[in-house]
């Protein structure tokens, strides 16, 4: 099967990158089924396991951006990862994130990220982001800490990661995106990296030590 992925980024991502790393995760596990992959992204974009197709940020960024131009002769499936308009290919829809009211409506073949995110905009079906469990690492030796790991915005709710650590008596590492804004008895201790002193699970995260809370 011809499968072509579509995002308005460039894949893969230098740093952290959520979706970024899905879709790049995604051409690999279809390549490796034995499909043929094409990704639409931004300039820039490279990836071994897929034919590329470069188009401008500021267009890919478009809500109403047309794929079909772009479409190599011979695909079976688009799997968008942003809404756009319909094509003659079957299009799948994958939903990432909450966003704003638009005035056009989510297009159909739409699936979200879990059942609460489906409910939340009313579109039953979903499927989980698959992960590539070569890129993390297995320690039989656990480090005494917990640890969060995702974007540091309050919507993915990293408090109540601190707030539970601290009711727990429990050290924290959190994780993320970029550099919030902390409380005094949270320290920023720099662009994260391989290893036990942070538990990044890779490259890209930017780790905070809560250190002991209580």
């Amino acid at each position: 099967m011809h499968v072509v992925l579509f995002f308005h980024g460039r894949v893969p991502v230098a740093g952290y990158g959520g979706t970024e790393r899905v879709v790049q995760w995604l051409a690999r596990g279809l390549a490796e089924s034995g499909h043929r992959v094409t990704l639409i992204a931004t300039r820039g974009s490279r990836l071994p396991e897929a034919s590329v197709i470069e188009v401008d940020p500021r267009t890919a960024e478009d809500y109403f951006f047309d794929l079909a131009p772009l479409l190599p002769k011979g695909a079976d499936v688009v799997h968008a990862h942003r809404p756009c308009p319909p094509t003659a290919v079957p299009t799948l829809w994958t939903l990432h994130g909450n966003p704003a009211p638009h005035p056009r409506s989510l297009p159909p073949n739409l699936v979200c990220l879990s059942r609460d995110h489906a409910a939340r905009h009313g579109n039953p079906p979903f499927v989980y982001n698959g992960l590539d469990p070569a890129e993390y690492r297995f320690e039989t030796r656990k480090g005494d800490f917990d640890l969060f790991l995702g974007r540091l915005r309050t919507v993915k709710g990293w408090r109540w990661a601190v707030a539970g650590a601290r009711r727990a008596h429990r050290p924290l590492v959190v994780a993320g995106g970029w550099r919030p804004t902390f409380r005094r008895s949270l320290r920023f201790v720099g662009p994260g990296r391989r290893g036990p002193e942070t538990g990044s699970p890779g490259p890209g995260t930017v780790p905070v030590d809560a250190g002991p809370v209580g």
